[in-house]
């Protein structure tokens, strides 16, 4: 979002800085076990890869019965990406305990069949919160966005209703974290079509599903506070979450996403979820995450009078569709107002000029 061409070198060609970790594991191998566990719970749960189920369960409701089931998955999970757990440095002990709660004496004693292990660790409390979503049922995990059997969806920007614009779109590629439906007491139509982007509050569509787009976060260190920052960070600083929701509604018509946030997986688990307005008095006794609603009264459609009829949610959706095409149109264009680590390739770059 903030240098396309440095995102290019360092995620793509991986030619960014080495991360200076020397004394604990990577950042990013950190958050990967969280995935890899997180995915193989809801691939045992019932979920299979590149499928949506006709009948979305609850966790409880699936092929793991109980928190101990996903339990030994998640274990199970360690055992195959987590070899150095067995190891005697102070790495493999320090996040064996904070992984799964325990030494790696107890962790080879369990590998030999001599001990058991409780739920208990980060991963432990990750299912325990997981769990605790009652009134949501998982859809899919770790789901590449995909329209008519292509590998990317095309986001189409409308010109709002208020305003004379060119229609704009771009393609998208990428991988959802989770994504889960709400189980709740709402008119639901199997043949409802793709959701328009832009709502007035209250205004009536067709719905085959109510959804959710979580992203998963692993924090850790002082960021590890139980404060809301990574879902905000989420909301205002990124395009991820709005461009993520709005493929799935592209890629699944019918299906109308009310909420999106971060899952923060640290000391404790927070599921934060942002819910869509319209429905939060619905929802308000219901058991889908912790919720906020920080984009009510921030975000209105370009070019709407107040007071505003649209609904905050799909305004925001619009603003960060259109933030991001801004960036791939300044970026086609070589407009690249930076002082990252990628400067002295950007030769053909200007400077400013956004």
């Amino acid at each position: 979002l903030f240098c396309p061409r440095n995102a290019w070198v360092e995620r793509h060609l991986k030619l960014g800085k080495e991360e200076t970790v020397p004394e604990d594991l990577a950042a990013n191998t950190r958050g990967n076990i969280i995935h890899f566990v997180e995915e193989a719970i809801l691939r045992a749960h019932g979920l299979k890869k590149d499928q949506i189920p006709s009948k979305a369960k609850k966790l409880a409701d699936g092929e793991l019965k109980n928190i101990d089931a996903a339990w030994q998955v998640a274990l199970e999970t360690l055992v195959a990406k987590a070899p150095w757990m067995k190891r005697a440095d102070g790495v493999a002990a320090h996040r064996c305990r904070d992984l799964v709660g325990v030494n790696p004496s107890i962790w080879k004693s369990w590998l030999e069949g001599e001990e058991s292990i409780p739920v208990g660790g980060r991963l432990g409390r990750m299912i325990q919160a997981d769990f605790g979503l009652k009134d949501c049922a998982p859809l899919a995990s770790e789901w590449e966005v995909r329209q008519n059997g292509d590998r990317n969806v095309t986001i189409v920007l409308p010109p709002s209703p208020e305003q004379e614009a060119e229609e704009k779109s771009f393609r998208l590629t990428g991988f959802i974290d989770k994504v889960d439906a709400v189980l709740v007491d709402y008119d639901l139509e199997k043949e409802a079509k793709t959701i328009p982007l832009d709502l007035n509050l209250n205004q009536d569509v067709p719905v085959s599903k109510l959804v959710i787009i979580r992203d998963i976060k692993s924090m850790d260190g002082p960021k590890d506070d139980g404060r809301d920052s990574r879902h905000l960070k989420g909301l205002f600083d990124e395009v991820q979450l709005a461009l993520y929701a709005r493929a799935w509604e592209i890629g699944n018509p019918g299906h109308r996403v009310i909420g999106v946030g971060v899952t923060q997986v640290g000391i404790d688990t927070h599921s934060w979820v942002e819910l869509d307005p319209d429905f939060t008095e619905l929802l308000s006794e219901s058991h889908v995450g912790i919720v906020t609603q920080y984009l009510v009264n921030q975000y209105r459609r370009p070019g709407e009078s107040t007071p505003a009829a649209s609904n905050p949610f799909r305004a925001w959706m619009r603003e960060r569709i259109t933030t991001a095409n801004r960036v791939i149109e300044n970026a086609e264009a070589g407009k690249i107002p930076c002082n990252c680590s990628t400067i002295g390739s950007c030769l053909s770059s200007k400077r400013g000029g956004w």
